[in-house]
């Protein structure tokens, strides 16, 4: 009965609950009282001693119990003013009732004469106060007592239920924890621990530095110091150790919890990542790996690239210079009587001369783009300047100015073949697609550094597009600067691109 009762009046309750929180008694939401008097004499002097609450009111006057159940079924009052003794119906009853509809509902026995234990009874079965006939003037100020009483109490159970329900929330949270959460002091001894299965062996009473390789130590100390300090958030990482197991590594995050202005310890949260360092220093190594195969795979192509020209122009070369001056032998045998007779003779051997000249200058062209000799008894710089030579005589669209900002010295082999590459391919592209009157190469020399600018002045390009192009010119470029550590930067409008490599001369 009293379950179904709770559930029929919740809506009810839950309203007047509101007002109580909110302390929103006005005009326009005055105070409601139900006043359970079966005198008319009485009611109208209890009536009129309410006129002092300086509170707007409305009061309901009902003689019984049926009256009295009905008006509670329609909206609950403020505040309930009863009669101790009513035909049929007594006080008593009506703060029973009110008690299962309503909990906190101020509820004042209002009585001519109530002996001490009757009294006594009632405020233990739930009334506020008790207020005699004869003594009318104190009932203003038990109103206003049982009202502040009722709202500070709706407003603690209030208070006490969202703090229930936070417990819970975090409870929740803590326990679904991927990672252990402690509270630590000053010193780094933990003050509390959620015991998860992740390192379950960390208890309180030790330390953070018990459980942590020493080379951690100073980290641990100084964030421990700095989110005191700040009274801040930090994060660090924890190293663990490839050669001590059981020590791992860890992301840390660490929070201070205040206290009366200052910081009373701190929240530390370590997540386990070894497994993805683990992973990260196989993709590292697996990466590496790549790049040095990639790095072999350059230097085998240019090695053959560099035994074909060197047979092209030696070997082939020669044979075809000699070819020509055996032309011109030809020619300057065939002489007088023989010479005159032998017009087309003659024309047919001025034009192998000329195919022979022609094609001594493409296998020269094709040798040197294979693998200039000049980079490999010059250097890189001479290498640089020759082909620009080479690129402005055989383009007509494009004139290339080149910059060298170098000490005339030797590099690496294999940084010079990488610029000279890098040089070559961009330098291509530059004429198939940019549609551009000039070019420029730059290449300073900046302490360890060596700096390698390129732009035109074409009509542009999309970034993005070229860096995610499934084309190797721009991938192969990245690729061929990663064993020094190579920075590549792109940039275009449509006045223009320029692309800039940095590549460290020495390793750290």
């Amino acid at each position: 009965m009293t379950s179904k009762c709770h559930t029929k009046y919740q809506h009810l309750k839950d309203d007047i609950l509101s007002d109580f929180l909110n302390e929103d008694i006005s005009a326009s939401n005055p105070l409601r009282i139900l006043l359970l008097e079966d005198s008319a004499s009485d009611a109208e002097l209890i009536s009129y001693n309410l006129g002092d609450l300086q509170i707007p009111c409305i009061i309901e006057h009902v003689i019984n119990k049926e009256e009295f159940q009905e008006k509670f079924a329609i909206r609950f009052p403020h505040l309930i003013i009863s009669d101790y003794q009513l035909p049929q119906y007594t006080g008593k009853e009506a703060l029973v009732f009110v008690r299962e509809m309503c909990g906190f509902l101020p509820f004042i026995m209002c009585t001519g004469r109530i002996n001490e234990e009757t009294a006594v009874e009632c405020i233990k079965l739930g009334a506020d106060d008790y207020v005699l006939k004869d003594d009318l003037v104190r009932l203003p100020s038990a109103v206003k007592s049982a009202l502040t009483l009722k709202t500070n109490k709706a407003q603690k159970d209030k208070l006490n239920l969202d703090l229930a329900i936070s417990e819970a929330n975090l409870r929740a949270i803590i326990n679904n924890s991927p990672s252990n959460i402690y509270t630590i002091d000053k010193e780094g001894v933990i003050l509390y621990s959620t015991k998860s299965r992740v390192n379950s062996s960390v208890s309180e009473g030790t330390t953070v530095f018990d459980h942590t390789h020493p080379k951690n130590h100073n980290t641990i100390r100084k964030n421990i110091d700095l989110s005191y300090q700040l009274q801040q958030d930090v994060e660090f990482e924890i190293e663990g150790s490839e050669n001590l197991p059981f020590y791992d590594w860890y992301r840390c995050k660490m929070g201070p919890i205040i206290k009366d202005g200052e910081v009373d310890k701190l929240v530390f949260i370590p997540h386990l990542i070894t497994d993805i360092r683990k992973a990260n220093v196989e993709l590292k190594s697996v990466n590496d790996r790549l790049n040095q195969l990639n790095s072999h795979i350059e230097n085998v192509r240019d090695e053959e690239k560099k035994k074909i020209a060197m047979e092209i122009h030696d070997q082939l070369g020669q044979e075809l210079i000699g070819s020509k001056l055996g032309l011109y032998w030809l020619k300057q045998n065939l002489k007088g009587d023989l010479a005159q007779k032998s017009n087309e003779l003659n024309q047919k051997v001025d034009d192998l001369i000329e195919l022979s000249t022609q094609v001594i200058n493409t296998t020269r062209r094709i040798a040197y783009e294979l693998r200039p000799v000049v980079l490999d008894d010059l250097g890189l710089l001479a290498a640089l300047e020759w082909h620009i030579a080479n690129y402005n005589k055989f383009r007509e669209t494009t004139i290339c100015e080149l910059n060298l900002n170098c000490d005339v010295e030797e590099f690496e082999k294999e940084i010079s073949t990488a610029i000279y590459r890098i040089v070559q391919e961009a330098l291509t592209n530059i004429d198939k697609h940019a549609k551009a009157s000039h070019a420029y190469v730059k290449l300073n020399r900046h302490q360890n550094k060596l700096e390698l600018t390129i732009s035109d002045n074409g009509k542009g390009l999309d970034v993005q597009k070229a860096l995610n192009s499934k084309s190797m010119g721009i991938f192969g470029m990245q690729e061929r600067i990663k064993n020094w550590d190579g920075d590549f930067s792109l940039s275009s409008s449509p006045e223009g691109t320029e692309m800039k490599i940095t590549i460290k001369l020495t390793k750290d």
